[in-house]
């Protein structure tokens, strides 16, 4: 009877171990997709996160001032979502007023252009818990009958933190 009880309790603690795995736990998740829409102040982005306990689909929306080529823009807000491949959600915005994209090479010309975007994704429901996103966002660029057009861009860069547990199905 003992050693059915004590298999019984080992078998339900993997279960419970493998169900939510590594929550609370660091992770850092690569990130990559690109850009659905776009604004002079708003870019929405969907994509693929990792192998991790993060790891799912994702669709950002990153609110941030008219982009400059040689100087920091503030982003001013957005959102994340992301499906988790495991099951449910997470939910949660980017850190008003803490976020940058910054240009990495401002070259002259109609070559394509990177930025560094970073930020805190506060998560819901508990804004205090929080996520790092840091990706490269490249804008790729050509010259059409002398303007330069962006045709396409992309993000790839890393989700990192605690990895906090899915709110629902």
């Amino acid at each position: 009877m003992l050693r059915r009880l004590s298999a019984a309790s080992l078998i339900a603690a993997a279960a419970m171990a493998l169900s939510a795995p590594w929550v609370g736990a660091q992770t850092s998740e690569t990130i990559s997709g690109f850009e659905i829409a776009a604004t002079s102040t708003v870019g929405t982005f969907v994509g693929v996160i990792g192998l991790g306990p993060l790891a799912g689909l994702f669709q950002a929306q990153v609110d941030h001032a008219p982009l400059s080529a040689t100087g920091i823009t503030p982003i001013t807000g957005g959102t994340l979502e992301i499906r988790l491949a495991r099951g449910g959600t997470l939910d949660g915005s980017f850190a008003p007023a803490s976020g940058t994209i910054a240009p990495i090479n401002p070259e002259p010309g109609c070559s394509n252009q990177t930025y560094q975007v970073t930020d805190a994704i506060q998560l819901a429901p508990d804004p205090s818990r929080s996520v790092g996103f840091s990706v490269i966002l490249t804008h790729h660029r050509f010259l059409f009958f002398g303007r330069c057009l962006t045709y396409f861009a992309t993000v790839s860069g890393t989700l990192s933190g605690p990895a906090p547990a899915p709110s629902g199905t």
